[in-house]
Formats: structure tokens, C-alpha cells, sequence
């Protein structure tokens, strides 16, 4: 059986991403799992852009948080009702 490969990113609550299979053997199939992996991410990233629009910070907060413009991060994470 193949050693599993594990990423974990420090986040309260935690979050652990786990991959699965050899990607050195499979790079398709680490590929797959790649995306995978970015899709639990960004939805990650919107609910805890969710969470800190909910808690009164602003745009302009959370665009420094992500290194890009408060324009940028507002566009990618307001609500879709509001643009």
C-alpha cells in the first residue's frame, strides 16, 4: 500500500487535507487530487472571508490578509446578490 501524503494547514477550527496514492508514481491522478484539494480550499477561504465580514472587518482587512487590493477581494468574495 502506498504511504500517504498529508497536508495539513494550521487553521481554527483545523483543517486537514489528506491526499492519497503516490503522485511521483501518478502524476494524473495527483492531479485529480490537487484539485480536489484547491476546491476544499477556496470553499475554506470564503467561509472564513464569510466569518470575517460577519465580524465587522472590512474590505480593505481582508484584502491585506490575502496579499490583493480590497477591490480584488471583494470581487471575489462579496456575495454575488451584492455586485
Amino acid at each position: 500500500m502506498a504511504d500517504r501524503k498529508k497536508l495539513a494547514i494550521l487553521y481554527k477550527p483545523q483543517l486537514t487535507l489528506t491526499g492519497r496514492g503516490d503522485w511521483l508514481a501518478d502524476p494524473i491522478g495527483g492531479l485529480a487530487e490537487l484539485r480536489a484539494l484547491q476546491r476544499a480550499l477556496d470553499k475554506a477561504m470564503r467561509d472564513t472571508v464569510a466569518k470575517a465580514r460577519g465580524a465587522g472587518h472590512s474590505w480593505t482587512e481582508i484584502g491585506a490578509a490575502l496579499e490583493m487590493t480590497r477591490q480584488s477581494a471583494w470581487e471575489r468574495f462579496s456575495p454575488d446578490d451584492s455586485h
